[in-house]
């Protein structure tokens, strides 16, 4: 029993002994501001050493069209490590704030060790409109008055005005 113990210890030590690398991760959302309906991009950067491979899964929000992700792509940087950069781009259609949560980044290092941090996370509040002075709702366009209207509202609307004409010039 003493040596399976003995042999435990010994197989966990290397992996104790490995630390996680030094990763930083920063997020914004560009533009910092964004309306209901405008195209919003966050973006992820991951700072790590060399002999270190990050991704990241694609982060989903409630009531938000995913449009486009681009491919990460390296900068390298003068004291040799690295920044990874991560880019997704959406479309809100809510008027609650965007929240990320907290940004998972898993990594694996060249030597086969890997693991998971995680960024702080970013917000981006969605707002109806952008002017400052116009706060006020207006009210909505009746369907069949509105231009390019579809048929099937406008055909009913038009029909029952001709009946009622016809009843009102008939019992008149």
């Amino acid at each position: 029993m003493l040596a399976g113990a003995w042999l435990m210890l010994v197989a966990v030590a290397p992996a104790a002994a490995q630390e996680a690398p030094a990763i930083t991760v920063t997020s914004s959302f560009l533009p910092s501001a964004a309306t209901v309906g405008e195209r919003v991009t966050l973006e992820v950067r991951v700072a790590h050493p060399a002999d270190v491979l990050v991704s990241m899964p694609r982060p989903t929000f409630p009531s938000t069209d995913f449009v486009s992700e681009q491919l990460p792509r390296e900068e390298a940087q003068t004291d040799g490590s690295l920044v990874t950069v991560f880019e997704w781009t959406f479309q809100p259609f809510t008027l609650r704030t965007l929240d990320s949560g907290p940004v998972p980044v898993r990594w694996l290092r060249a030597d086969g060790s890997r693991g998971v941090v995680e960024g702080a996370p970013v917000a981006l509040p969605i707002t109806l409109t952008r002017a400052l002075d116009d706060e006020t709702l207006r009210p909505l366009k009746a369907l069949a008055s509105v231009p390019g209207a579809p048929p099937a509202w406008q055909r009913p609307a038009l029909i029952a005005a001709a009946i009622l004409a016809v009843a009102g010039a008939i019992t008149g």
